[in-house]
C-alpha cells in the first residue's frame, strides 16, 4: 500500500462552506437537503453528490481516544472538494467500526478534502473533534494510520442553561473564554450551546505537530461542542500560562476551521513580566469558532 504525506493546512483569506457542522450527534451530511431526495441534490440516491461517479482513490484509517481505545459512536466525514476560496462542495460520511475505530473513503473526486472525525457524547464523556485537509489524486491509496487518529475529550463541561449575557467561563485554569452564550450556534440553526468545555492536550493527541508559516506547536487545546461557533464578533480569550517561556518573548495564536480545517490565526501574545501569563492582541477576526486552539513560537 503506498502511503502518502499529509498536505500543509492551507491559511485562505476566504472562508465559506456550503454546509455547517452538526454537534448534537447527527452528520453534517445529514443536514443538506435538497430535491434529490438523499441530501446530495444529485439525484442518485447514494447521498454523496456525484451523480454515481467510480471510486478513483481510496483512504483509510483508525479513529481511537487518547488511550487508544473506542470511542462512543465515532464518525468520519470527508468534506470537499475545497475550493481555492474555502467553499466545501459537501460532507460525506462514512461508518466507523464501532469496535475497532477502522473506517474506509471510497473518493470519487480528485482534489483537496477535509477529513473530520468526531466522537459521539456518552454518559461522562466529552469527544471533541479532528478536522485537517487531505489532497488526494486518482489512484491513490492513502493509509492515514498508524498512529490512530485522535479524538481527545474534555474533562468537564460548564452548564450554560441559565447564564444570560456575556459572561466569563473559567474551563481549565489556563484558558477562559468571554462570550454571551446567546450569541453561540450549533449546525444549521441557530441553536445556542448549553455547555462548553475544553482541555489542553498532550502532543500524542496532536494531528498536527507545526502550523505552516509559523513553525512548531508548543500547545494545544481542544474544545466541546466541536465547532461551536459565535455570531456576532468574537470570543473574547485570555490565557493564564506562559509556557515555560521568559517574560517578553512573543507567541501566535491559532485556530481550526471545522467545516475546511482551514488554520487562521487568531491573536498575538506576549508573555507577561511575571511569565504567568500572555497578553493578547487579537488577529482578524479573532477566535470565532471552538474547535482547536494552537500555540506557536
Amino acid at each position: 500500500m503506498k502511503r502518502l504525506l499529509l498536505v500543509s493546512m492551507a491559511l485562505p483569506l476566504v472562508v465559506g462552506c456550503t454546509t455547517s457542522p452538526a454537534d448534537d450527534g447527527t452528520s453534517d451530511a445529514a443536514e443538506t437537503t435538497a430535491d434529490g431526495g438523499d441530501g446530495d441534490g444529485d439525484g442518485d440516491g447514494d447521498g454523496d453528490g456525484d451523480g454515481g461517479a467510480p471510486v478513483i482513490a481510496n483512504i483509510d484509517g483508525v479513529v481511537t481516544d487518547l488511550n487508544g481505545d473506542a470511542l462512543p459512536m465515532p464518525r468520519v466525514e470527508f468534506c470537499g472538494p475545497i475550493s481555492m476560496d474555502g467553499f466545501v462542495m459537501s460532507c460525506i460520511p462514512f461508518p466507523v467500526d464501532p469496535e475497532t475505530g477502522v473506517f474506509e473513503i471510497e473518493v470519487k473526486t480528485a482534489g483537496l478534502w477535509n477529513i473530520k472525525v468526531l466522537g459521539g457524547v456518552a454518559e461522562g464523556r466529552y469527544p471533541t473533534g479532528q478536522a485537517f485537509q487531505q489532497q488526494v489524486a486518482e489512484e491513490d491509496d492513502i493509509s492515514l494510520s498508524p498512529p490512530s487518529i485522535v479524538v481527545p475529550e474534555v474533562a468537564a463541561v460548564v452548564d450554560l442553561t441559565d447564564v444570560s449575557g456575556e459572561t466569563t467561563v473559567d474551563l481549565d485554569g489556563t484558558i477562559s473564554l468571554t462570550f454571551d452564550p446567546a450569541l453561540t450556534q450549533l449546525g444549521l440553526v441557530a441553536t445556542p450551546a448549553t455547555e462548553v468545555g475544553g482541555s489542553e492536550v498532550p502532543q500524542s493527541g496532536w494531528w498536527l505537530s507545526e502550523v505552516p508559516e509559523s513553525g512548531p506547536i508548543i500547545a494545544a487545546w481542544t474544545f466541546y461542542p466541536f465547532g461551536a461557533k459565535i455570531t456576532e464578533g468574537s470570543f473574547g480569550l485570555e490565557v493564564n500560562s506562559g509556557f515555560g517561556l521568559a517574560a517578553g518573548e512573543t507567541v501566535n495564536v491559532f485556530e481550526i476551521e471545522k467545516d475546511n480545517a482551514a488554520i487562521h490565526q487568531v491573536a498575538t501574545g506576549v508573555v507577561s513580566a511575571d511569565a504567568s501569563s500572555l497578553e493578547l492582541t487579537q488577529v482578524g477576526e479573532g477566535l470565532h469558532e471552538l474547535t482547536w486552539l494552537l500555540f506557536t513560537q
